[in-house]
């Protein structure tokens, strides 16, 4: 079971990563996804 705080954890780190860039397809911007995983590791 996952300890208190791990949600708050996890968006503060996505919140810390850089802005993503559009895709682009045939020089159009076209929606795009993508899943990041994370891994808790708890002691």
């Amino acid at each position: 079971m996952l300890s208190y705080g791990c949600n708050e954890e996890a968006l503060r780190v996505i919140k810390l990563m850089p802005k993503l860039i559009p895709g682009i397809k045939d020089r159009k911007p076209v929606r795009a996804s993508f899943v990041q995983a994370i891994d808790f590791r708890l002691q």
